[in-house]
């Protein structure tokens, strides 16, 4: 009876699974559309878009992500904050995306363009760094903060040298 009861638990799990991962399976890996619209959306709020995808990076390993503490998608928004932010579904990539480059960009224009102070907010939350005039003490927000800083740099190295490759090239072409 116990090998039973366990099948069918097994059987009843994976027919309610599958279909609402059905969803989910389309948009679980990083499509190079999706970078688009970072770089369009970083654009029209006036962000990086290599701090963008560094957050990105940081939050969900640019895999489609629902976090223990509730937090959806590439840009782990919380569903609290993507409604203040307008964000009508949340698991749609672009929608997700949207609306983590919109709050970046308002924690951005908060902090006096500080990305240091922006991404520890967007972690530990703007009134957190407001509180503690600064980073705050968090050891989860110091270690996100280096990490996401150190994947800017990497990011901003890669295009500058990437736009350099492509100068060279035009040079010898034309």
């Amino acid at each position: 009876m116990r090998l039973q009861k366990n099948t069918l638990l097994k059987i009843i799990f994976l027919l309610v699974l599958i279909p609402v991962s059905a969803n989910i399976v389309s948009a679980t890996s990083w499509d190079w559309e999706y970078d688009m619209w970072v770089e369009d959306l970083s654009e029209k709020y006036s962000i990086s878009p290599d701090l963008v995808k560094s957050v990105i990076k940081a939050e969900s390993n640019f895999r489609y992500a629902i976090s223990p503490k509730g937090a959806v998608g590439f840009m782990q928004l919380m569903p609290e904050t993507a409604k203040l932010l307008g964000v009508k579904d949340i698991n749609d990539p672009v929608e997700n995306i949207k609306g983590g480059i919109k709050y970046l960009s308002l924690l951005m224009k908060r902090f006096k363009n500080n990305a240091p102070l922006a991404v520890a907010a967007y972690n530990a939350g703007p009134s957190a760094v407001a509180r503690y005039g600064g980073i705050p003490p968090y050891k989860e927000t110091k270690k996100y903060v280096f990490k996401v800083m150190n994947y800017y740099r990497q990011y901003s190295n890669l295009n500058k040298s990437e736009k350099a490759s492509r100068l060279s090239f035009k040079i010898i072409s034309d």
